[in-house]
């Protein structure tokens, strides 16, 4: 038997041949009395050789033209996943199958040094299948398409044309519509002319990056989620979450998150929409503020300023003469430590003091602002005298904060 695989490789005898997809065609052969007595099938995979080099290469072409010989008249079958989706049987054949094969390129080109491009053939006169009785023709076209992280996309699509007295859309939904691989998301579309005697359709199989979540209330059949990170103008990390989700079990999993993130106390704004027709459809949009950290601290800003000593001029007014500028006694030297910090729902603990505490000129003030719903603002001025001069300390930064939620 030829077994092909039509999701990773096929293989004819000891072969091995890589598939990228193939056609299907199954015609109905009447008698004089309208009376169907067989149907003419026929397959074409298209595929390719790889080797490990030019040498290699010769060898597998020589053993693959060698094995599709030895598979005249024998069974045939494709397998997806190790499943089998299309098999023709010797014993089921009044003719075949044949089977044969050529070599092409996709570009027009001859074969590379390690790859030749090739397709085989498998005709086939079956003999009457009760169950195609009613239908006329059938084409059907599987191609196997794989995206820059590795991950396919199966597009199965065919026509299917039946007599009078049979739907040919209901004859697509029991015999051509596929069960989704496992870790694949499945859509599909079909549409019959107004006599349903004809049927397109088109059905696609993604492989997704992981399984979809699991939910209490039941499956989630289709969906994404999406996470976006950005910094916004006073450089915080904002996060959004979207979760989109469609099936018995969307609305469950999206209150699941929605109690999970909320519970992480980040959690700014949130919304959820939900819409109801054939089957649940609930998205969810949450967005988290963080520091650019990922700390509760949002911003944080400090200055200090020096006030410097040094000769002092003052003026002095007497009736009847001009004004008199003389020095005035030396100042001290006066230094402030101010700035601001906001939290996310808390307010920041104000910052240690640069300087010692007994040179302190006034009492510290500190003062307490909410400016939303979640961001809450400390702010804080300390001043400070000495009679000589110092040396100006680095302001706060954020590796100087203490525990999260305080500076």
């Amino acid at each position: 038997m030829a077994t092909f695989d039509a999701i990773l490789t096929c293989s004819v005898g000891t072969s091995s041949f890589q598939l990228a997809g193939y056609d299907k065609s199954a015609d109905g052969l009447y008698d004089d009395q309208a009376a169907r007595y067989a149907t003419q099938v026929r397959f074409q995979c298209r595929g390719y050789l790889e080797a490990a080099d030019a040498a290699a290469l010769a060898a597998a072409i020589a053993a693959f033209e060698a094995d599709c010989a030895s598979q005249e008249g024998q069974d045939f079958s494709i397998s997806a996943q190790g499943a089998v989706k299309e098999q023709v049987l010797a014993a089921d054949c009044l003719d075949g199958p044949h089977v044969s094969f050529a070599y092409d390129s996709p570009d027009g080109g001859a074969q590379g040094p390690i790859t030749q491009h090739a397709s085989v053939t498998v005709t086939a006169l079956k003999t009457r299948d009760p169950d195609l009785d009613g239908v006329l023709s059938e084409t059907e076209s599987l191609k196997v398409d794989i995206d820059v992280e590795g991950l396919q996309t199966l597009t199965i699509s065919g026509r299917v044309r039946t007599a009078e007295a049979t739907s040919a859309s209901e004859r697509f939904l029991a015999a051509h519509l596929p069960e989704a691989p496992t870790g694949y998301q499945q859509h599909y579309r079909y549409e019959a002319d107004e006599r349903d005697v004809l049927c397109a359709y088109e059905v696609v199989q993604r492989e997704l990056v992981a399984l979809y979540p699991s939910s209490p209330g039941g499956a989630i059949l289709a969906g994404e989620r999406t996470v976006d990170v950005d910094y916004d103008e006073h450089n915080r990390k904002v996060t959004v979450y979207t979760y989109d989700y469609t099936g018995p079990g969307a609305e469950d999993y999206v209150a699941q998150r929605h109690t999970a993130l909320r519970a992480s106390g980040a959690l700014r704004r949130a919304s959820v929409t939900s819409q109801t027709h054939q089957t649940r459809h609930v998205v969810g949009r949450f967005e988290l503020l963080f520091g650019r950290d990922g700390s509760p601290l949002l911003e944080l800003a400090e200055t200090v300023t020096a006030a410097g000593s040094g000769p002092l001029l003052r003026e002095c007014r007497y009736a009847g003469t001009t004004p008199l500028i003389v020095q005035d006694a030396e100042p001290a030297y006066l230094y402030t430590q101010s700035g601001r910090a906001v939290g996310f729902c808390q307010y920041p603990t104000p910052p240690a003091y640069l300087f010692d505490e007994e040179h302190l000129a006034d009492r510290p003030e500190v003062t307490q602002h909410r400016l939303d719903d979640c961001e809450y603002e400390t702010a804080w001025r300390f001043t400070f005298l000495f009679a000589e001069g110092q040396v100006v300390p680095e302001p706060h930064g954020r590796a100087d904060c203490g525990p999260a939620g305080s500076v």
